[in-house]
């Protein structure tokens, strides 16, 4: 299971890869992101990720993904069981945004 996040104002991917802020920092450097983390749990930060909906077909009953759009900015990605609570503050705090969760109705808003 994963959780979605993004910022509510734009985050710059250059300061976000230098980050090092309330006791988190870059785990990991990649192409298009980074890897946050506090020493014990992680977020990942990807650059223009791809959006899908999840839609469910009325004659089977199945959920399935269906594309949506590219997303321009840096979304947030909470994997497994890890509590990324701490890592979120402190981009909170640095960058003076709100990550907000796919769980939220301003998320579909915010990504467009």
């Amino acid at each position: 299971m994963s959780t979605d996040y993004i910022a509510d104002n734009p985050i710059n991917l250059e300061a976000l890869g230098n980050f090092n802020h309330q006791g988190v920092w870059v785990d990991t450097k990649e192409e298009d992101g980074v890897i946050l983390t506090d020493g014990t749990h992680y977020l990942h930060a990807e650059t223009n990720p791809e959006i899908y909906s999840v839609n469910i077909d009325h004659e089977t009953k199945e959920a399935r993904l269906d594309y949506s759009h590219q997303y321009q900015g840096i979304m947030f990605t909470r994997y497994g069981r890890n509590d990324p609570e701490k890592i979120i503050a402190a981009i909170e705090d640095y960058f003076k945004v709100k990550l907000v969760s796919e769980h939220e109705e301003a998320f579909d808003e915010l990504a467009g």
